[in-house]
Protein backbone atom coordinates (compact mmCIF):
# COMPACT_ATOMS: atom_id res chain seq x y z
CA UNK A 1 0.00 0.00 0.00
CA UNK A 2 1.33 2.98 -0.90
CA UNK A 3 1.02 6.48 1.23
CA UNK A 4 0.17 9.88 -0.59
CA UNK A 5 0.18 13.15 1.08
CA UNK A 6 -3.30 14.90 0.18
CA UNK A 7 -1.61 17.68 -1.78
CA UNK A 8 -0.03 15.29 -3.95
CA UNK A 9 -3.56 12.97 -4.62
CA UNK A 10 -5.20 16.63 -5.23
CA UNK A 11 -2.11 17.99 -7.67
CA UNK A 12 -1.94 14.33 -9.24
CA UNK A 13 -5.43 12.63 -9.27
CA UNK A 14 -5.15 10.94 -12.92
CA UNK A 15 -1.62 9.58 -11.94
CA UNK A 16 -3.24 8.07 -8.37
CA UNK A 17 -6.40 6.83 -10.41
CA UNK A 18 -4.32 4.93 -12.38
CA UNK A 19 -2.35 3.65 -9.53
CA UNK A 20 -5.11 2.65 -7.69
CA UNK A 21 -6.07 0.38 -10.07
CA UNK A 22 -2.96 -1.49 -9.54
CA UNK A 23 -2.43 -1.01 -5.46
CA UNK A 24 -4.46 0.35 -3.00
CA UNK A 25 -3.42 3.88 -1.56
CA UNK A 26 -3.48 5.44 1.82
CA UNK A 27 -3.71 9.68 1.79
CA UNK A 28 -1.92 11.57 4.71
CA UNK A 29 -2.62 14.47 5.85
CA UNK A 30 0.18 15.79 8.22
CA UNK A 31 0.98 11.91 8.92
CA UNK A 32 -2.29 10.91 9.48
CA UNK A 33 -4.51 8.47 7.27
CA UNK A 34 -7.61 10.76 5.94
CA UNK A 35 -8.84 7.67 3.80
CA UNK A 36 -7.74 4.97 1.70
CA UNK A 37 -8.54 4.66 -2.04
CA UNK A 38 -9.24 0.55 -3.05
CA UNK A 39 -8.60 -0.73 -6.09
CA UNK A 40 -11.31 -2.40 -8.23
CA UNK A 41 -9.17 -5.93 -7.71
CA UNK A 42 -9.35 -5.19 -3.57
CA UNK A 43 -11.59 -8.07 -2.05
CA UNK A 44 -12.84 -8.14 1.12
CA UNK A 45 -10.45 -11.94 1.35
CA UNK A 46 -7.90 -9.56 0.83
CA UNK A 47 -8.46 -7.81 3.77
CA UNK A 48 -9.21 -10.77 5.86
CA UNK A 49 -6.15 -12.83 4.86
CA UNK A 50 -3.92 -9.33 6.33
CA UNK A 51 -5.81 -9.39 9.25
CA UNK A 52 -4.88 -13.09 9.64
CA UNK A 53 -2.95 -14.31 12.82
CA UNK A 54 -2.98 -10.62 14.37
CA UNK A 55 -5.06 -11.86 17.12
CA UNK A 56 -3.52 -14.59 19.19
CA UNK A 57 -6.38 -17.02 20.33
CA UNK A 58 -6.68 -20.66 21.69
CA UNK A 59 -9.99 -20.93 20.10
CA UNK A 60 -9.97 -22.01 16.08
CA UNK A 61 -10.54 -19.02 13.85
CA UNK A 62 -13.46 -21.36 12.48
CA UNK A 63 -15.32 -21.48 15.90
CA UNK A 64 -14.73 -17.68 16.56
CA UNK A 65 -16.34 -17.41 12.63
CA UNK A 66 -19.10 -19.50 13.22
CA UNK A 67 -19.96 -17.45 16.56
CA UNK A 68 -19.97 -14.00 14.82
CA UNK A 69 -22.40 -14.97 11.92
CA UNK A 70 -24.50 -16.34 14.60
CA UNK A 71 -24.41 -12.88 16.35
CA UNK A 72 -25.66 -11.48 12.65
Amino acid sequence: MTQVTITDFRKNLKKYSILAQKEDLEIVNRKEVVFIVKGPRSSKMDAFNALMGAARSDVPYEEILKERIKEL
